[in-house]
């Protein structure tokens, strides 16, 4: 897009074209499921336009001057299913993951149990001369499901139609999620009479609930907060309680800060200044030939020991004796000592293990 902007794409899982996209605007970044568009204003990146800074930080909650790196996630599915693959990110490690959590104290059975169970419920009640009602959201879990019925249905040979509107019903599968309050939820909670349009409703079907979210679980949601490796959590899109579970979870399994701002407030949340430093080459030759990389190899972490010199505005590591050369400066070593008293008759394992307790302090 421009000099100071990166932009990646990640596929997200969660209905056809969903994807997360990493942003990074000098040392700010910025992962999300791109579904819709908001405005956002930033301060600090006078070079970009406006409308360029509007759409890339659309519909971020709480994002303010001074959190550089962020991951934000909209709706993801760690699970394929049978028209989509599972949502995935690399080590990108941000300094703060924004995550949905609408399955926060969910774990579900497996994939083939769960579509076993649709299976054998549906062709139960067909045999038995009933019909089955799918409430299902019209983008990716009826295309999913259709694609499960039909291979089944090939499969046993069975010649049920099947429609995606019908008439009366002898059972109800609910394969989403419902919000407490709505009819869904009172229907899946075994009321029998339920009012819409003020008007009264006799429930007379057996009703079952199995997901097919597209929605993470909270095991996927653990998944991708360990392969992204942020430093802050931040939680939106679920219910309170189960939210506050969940943050607990993060907080205790993975040491990692987690929030769950409520709808409309601002979160603020500290992140360390990154020092960017130029290594000398000569160093940087010194380090290849000791740890044997050729060439080097930025996935292997090695330990560098220099000197930090500002030279030029530029911050540079480089090896102490070209540093004392270029300051022209006399290089001395420092050597602390510590005495540590060891009894005559010490065994070798036992003195190593006392001075080495005596270092470690």
């Amino acid at each position: 897009v421009d000099n100071e902007i990166e932009i990646k794409a990640y596929y997200a899982g969660h209905v056809l074209g969903a994807a997360m996209f990493h942003i990074k605007v000098g040392t700010q970044s910025l992962v999300y499921t791109v579904r819709y568009c908001c405005t956002q204003d930033i301060k600090g990146i006078t070079k970009l336009k406006k409308e360029t800074i509007d759409h890339i930080f659309s519909f971020v909650p709480g994002f303010r001057d001074g959190v550089r790196r962020i991951d934000l996630c909209g709706d993801y599915n760690m699970t394929p299913d049978r028209h989509l693959g599972a949502a995935w990110i690399d080590r990108c490690r941000p300094d703060l993951l924004i995550s949905e959590s609408t399955y926060a104290t969910t774990i579900r059975d497996s994939k083939r149990c769960r579509e076993r169970d649709f299976l054998k419920k549906v062709h139960e009640c067909v045999n038995n001369g009933g019909k089955v009602l799918i409430p299902v959201f019209a983008l990716g879990r009826a295309q999913e499901l259709c694609i499960l019925l039909e291979t089944y249905w090939e499969r046993m040979d069975l010649k049920v139609p099947i429609y995606f509107a019908a008439g009366l019903t002898e059972k109800l599968i609910m394969p989403g999620y419902c919000v407490q309050g709505t009819v869904g939820a009172q229907v899946l909670g075994g009321a029998k009479k339920i009012e819409i349009d003020r008007q009264t409703v006799e429930v007379k079907l057996s009703v079952e609930y199995m997901s097919f979210s597209a929605h993470a679980d909270a095991k996927g949601i653990m998944q991708l907060i360990q392969y992204c490796q942020p430093k802050n959590v931040l939680l939106v899109h679920g219910e309170g309680k189960k939210m506050d579970f969940l943050k607990k979870q993060i907080q205790t399994e993975l040491g990692i800060d987690c929030f769950m701002p409520a709808n409309g407030e601002t979160a603020v949340i500290k992140t360390a200044l990154p020092v960017h430093a130029v290594i000398d080459q000569g160093l940087l030759m010194k380090c290849k030939q000791k740890y044997e990389m050729n060439p080097p190899d930025p996935k292997r972490p090695c330990l560098v020991h220099g000197v930090l010199v500002v030279k030029d505005d530029v911050l540079t590591l480089m090896d102490s004796q070209k540093a004392a050369d270029e300051l022209g400066l006399p290089k001395q070593e420092l050597i602390l000592s510590c005495p540590v008293p060891l009894p005559d008759d010490s065994q070798p394992a036992t003195a190593l293990a006392k001075i080495s307790n005596k270092v470690q302090k």
